[in-house]
């Protein structure tokens, strides 16, 4: 295993807190109010770098999807040791946003312990909540409390029959794109602001009267290229423009209808970065989430959607929860070297466009 890659949580946290200890700086450790699988202390932790009333301020965020915190951490913790960052200007200030979701990173879960997926449940609630009438349709099929025999043959056929009927991007998006209906169901974005939610505005909040410029990089991974850390923004507009401008022409834009390549990555609603925009409503905000790909989409998407029934109707201490969680760790941190390399290469070519212009 490459530097700065751990095999889980615990281990990711350790490292990411020595190497800000050994650069010099402080964490500050949000304690969870729940335990991990081994009844060990969860915490979001964060790490200041320069001055909390910079004017110019970079977020680097990791485990948003729990499952995806261990890829964050390594480039987080990647970043801290390098220190590139003392050779910023007073005006610039960086903060490290480590295991948003200690719980489903503890967990192997991309969902938090309350079934919500973090990327849904940045909504105001006081607002109607998004429709997916097309989760409907599959509903009963994903919600099969079979993992083998005869009721799961007859929702996998549900299944083969929706992508038979329709597109394979609106079968994810029927799938993954949220739903609010169903607190147990799939892709479920919650009725209120979860922990980490909330959370994230306490820790954004201090900065907020002083950062006129916030720059915002969210790590994932599981969609896209092979080892490859695809720059995806939710913003359109004018801010679309400026993030391109950051980042490059080739940044996806699932948000803005007018993106030729708006396939390629699926419409969110409820986003962390509508979160953080309220957070710095006086400030231009630019911010992406770097999404490393892994394995096929498809082969992604069952294995989130076995780790969905382990969690409902299944024994995570059973041999086939064990295979379920190997595997969905494996679909969203490969044991690869050259795969780990890879993001860290990209990490730091992403961080480096985040700085220049600052």
């Amino acid at each position: 295993m490459k530097p700065f890659f751990s095999a889980n949580y615990s281990a990711a946290r350790a490292l990411f807190r020595r190497s800000a200890e050994s650069a010099g700086l402080a964490f500050n450790v949000h304690k969870h109010p729940l335990l991990g699988p081994n009844e060990e202390e969860l915490s979001t932790d964060t790490v200041l770098i320069g001055s909390g009333d910079a004017r110019k301020l970079v977020v680097l965020i990791s485990g948003t999807h729990g499952v995806e915190t261990l890829c964050g951490s390594a480039c987080q913790t990647q970043f801290l040791a390098e220190q590139k960052w003392q050779a910023l200007p007073s005006d610039t200030a960086v903060l490290l946003v480590h295991a948003l979701n200690p719980w489903g990173a503890a967990h192997l879960r991309r969902n938090n312990e309350d079934n919500v997926d973090l990327a849904r449940n940045f909504l105001n609630f006081d607002e109607p909540v998004p429709q997916n009438t097309k989760y409907e349709k599959l509903r009963a099929a994903i919600d099969c409390s079979e993992f083998r025999g005869l009721e799961r043959d007859r929702a996998d056929q549900i299944h083969a029959e929706f992508v038979s009927t329709n597109t394979i991007n609106e079968y994810v998006d029927a799938v993954m794109g949220g739903q609010y209906q169903y607190a147990n169901g799939f892709a479920y974005g919650g009725n209120e602001p979860v922990w980490s939610n909330r959370l994230l505005g306490k820790i954004l909040a201090p900065y907020s009267p002083s950062a006129k410029q916030v720059r915002v990089v969210e790590y994932h991974s599981g969609l896209g290229p092979y080892g490859y850390g695809s720059a995806v923004t939710m913003q359109t507009g004018e801010d679309l423009e400026r993030v391109r401008s950051v980042y490059g022409c080739w940044v996806d834009a699932p948000n803005d209808t007018s993106d030729q390549h708006a396939e390629r990555f699926h419409q969110v609603r409820g986003h962390p970065t509508d979160g953080i925009s309220s957070a710095f409503p006086d400030a231009v905000l630019s911010a992406i989430v770097l999404e490393f790909g892994t394995y096929p989409p498809f082969q992604s998407l069952r294995a989130l959607l076995d780790d969905h029934w382990l969690t409902h109707y299944g024994d995570v201490r059973s041999q086939t929860g064990g295979e379920i969680k190997k595997k969905i760790l494996e679909y969203h941190y490969p044991a690869d070297p050259d795969w780990q390399q890879a993001v860290a290469d990209r990490s730091s070519q992403v961080i480096e466009q985040t700085f220049r212009g600052l």
